[in-house]
C-alpha cells in the first residue's frame, strides 16, 4: 500500500493526503527523484499546498520511498472537476539551484571524486559566510570513509551549479553514481547522499516478457542510434603543448559509416588516462543504445515478481528477457537506472524499472 503524507518544512505532519489521484513517483541515479499527484479543491490539504512551503513523503507500506519539497502547485478550475496538481522533488533539486566556485577562477578540488562531491555538499550546508541565513540543502552526509571513486583534479565554476559539478565528477572514467536516499526529517535534512564507483550490485532478479516466469505485463523497448559514436576525440586544455587524441571502433565504422564526437574528460590531462577515457567512451557508444521499460505484473504471491528494494534496486545489474513473435528479442544483463511508480486510487502500484544496457554490445 502506497501512501502520501504532507508535512511542514520542520517535519511536523500536516496530514496524510487522502483521495489523491494520478499519483506518480520517479526514482533514478544521478538526478533528483520526483513525486506528483492530484486532489480535488475541497481536499483538506488544499489550503496548505497554496499557503505555505511543504514537504511530501511517500511510503510503500512502512518504507519511505520519497521525501522532498513540494515545488509547484497548480489549480485548474472552471470545469466540471476543479482540481489541484502538486509536484515534489527530493533535495537533489536544490543542487541545481546552489552555486559553487563563486569567483572568476572558480575553486579547485583534488582527490577522490566521490569524496569531492561530498565535500561540495558539505560546504553548501555549512557556508554561513556566503549564506548567513540558511545554507541548508536538506542533504545528510555519511562519514567520508563511505565514499569511494577514482582520484582527479577538478575546478568548480566559475559560478556553476552544484548539480552540474557533481555530475561532471560522476561522468568520468573513474567516476561514480549517486542517489539521495529518503530519510525521516532530522535537523533540516531529509535525504542521505550516497555515491560510489560501481553503485549497486549484481542480482539474480529476472524480468521476463513472453516466456519463463512472465513476470512482466507490458514492455517498451528502444533501440536508438541517436547517441551513437564510433570515433571520438579528446581536445586538451592547451593545444600548443598537447596533441588531440582519438579512438575509434573499426567494425562499427565499417558497418555504419562515421559517427564522430568530442568526448570531454572533464579535466583529465594525463595522456594515458585521456586515451583510456576515449576507449571506454567508444566501448559504450559504438553500438545502438538499448533502453527497456518493463512494467511488472501483479504480484500473486508466488515469488515470480521481483520486489523493489528486496530483489533489485537502483544501480543493480539484473537479467532482462523478451520474446517477440515466438522469437527471442533480447536476453542479457542490464542495469537498473530508474524506477517509475504509478500509484492507483486504491494505493496499489504499477512498477516500471528502466533498464539500460551499458556494456556497448547488442542485447
Amino acid at each position: 500500500m502506497w501512501t502520501y503524507v504532507l508535512t511542514k518544512l520542520d517535519g511536523t505532519e500536516i496530514s496524510e493526503i487522502q483521495n489523491a489521484v494520478s499519483r506518480r513517483v520517479s526514482l533514478g541515479l544521478n538526478r533528483a527523484a520526483t513525486a506528483s499527484g492530484t486532489v480535488r479543491i475541497d481536499n483538506p490539504i488544499a489550503a496548505n499546498l497554496f499557503s505555505e512551503d511543504t514537504l511530501l513523503k511517500v511510503y510503500e507500506d512502512k518504507t519511505l520511498r520519497f521525501h522532498g519539497n513540494v515545488v509547484s502547485t497548480q489549480l485548474s478550475a472552471g470545469g466540471d472537476k476543479p482540481s489541484i496538481t502538486f509536484n515534489a522533488a527530493n533535495p537533489g533539486w536544490k543542487l541545481a539551484r546552489r552555486l559553487l566556485g563563486l569567483s572568476s577562477g572558480g575553486k579547485a578540488y583534488t582527490g577522490d571524486k566521490a569524496k569531492t562531491a561530498r565535500k561540495m555538499i558539505n560546504e553548501l550546508n555549512t557556508d554561513t559566510v556566503t549564506y548567513p541565513t540558511n545554507p541548508e540543502t536538506g542533504i545528510l552526509l555519511a562519514s567520508e570513509a563511505a565514499y569511494s571513486a577514482g582520484s582527479g583534479n577538478y575546478t568548480a565554476g566559475p559560478y556553476a551549479t552544484a548539480l552540474s559539478c557533481i555530475n561532471d565528477l560522476a561522468h568520468t572514467l573513474t567516476g561514480f553514481d549517486w542517489y539521495i536516499k529518503p530519510i525521516e526529517y532530522e535537523g533540516g535534512k531529509f535525504g542521505l547522499f550516497e555515491a560510489e564507483q560501481g553503485y549497486g550490485e549484481e542480482r539474480t532478479a529476472v524480468f521476463e516478457y513472453g516466456w519463463g516466469s512472465k513476470s512482466v505485463s507490458t514492455i517498451d523497448y528502444v533501440r536508438d542510434l541517436g547517441d551513437l559514436a564510433n570515433k571520438a576525440y579528446h581536445i586538451p586544455a592547451d593545444l600548443e603543448k598537447e596533441s588531440v587524441l582519438s579512438w575509434s571502433d573499426t567494425p562499427s565504422l565499417e558497418a555504419r559509416g562515421r559517427f564522430e564526437t568530442v568526448a570531454d574528460a572533464f579535466g583529465i590531462t594525463d595522456s594515458a588516462l585521456r586515451t583510456a577515457w576515449l576507449e571506454e567512451f567508444i566501448r559504450v557508444k559504438h553500438n545502438p543504445r538499448f533502453v527497456v521499460s518493463m512494467t511488472l505484473a501483479t504480484d500473486d504471491g508466488t515469488g515470480r515478481i521481483p520486489k523493489l528494494g528486496t530483489d533489485y534496486w537502483l544501480g543493480d545489474l539484473v537479467t532482462a528477457r523478451a520474446v517477440l513473435q515466438d522469437a527471442p528479442l533480447f536476453n542479457g544483463k542490464v542495469r537498473v537506472y530508474g524506477v517509475e511508480i504509478e500509484v492507483s486510487d486504491t494505493g496499489s502500484a504499477a512498477i516500471t524499472p528502466i533498464l539500460l544496457d551499458e556494456e556497448g554490445g547488442e542485447l
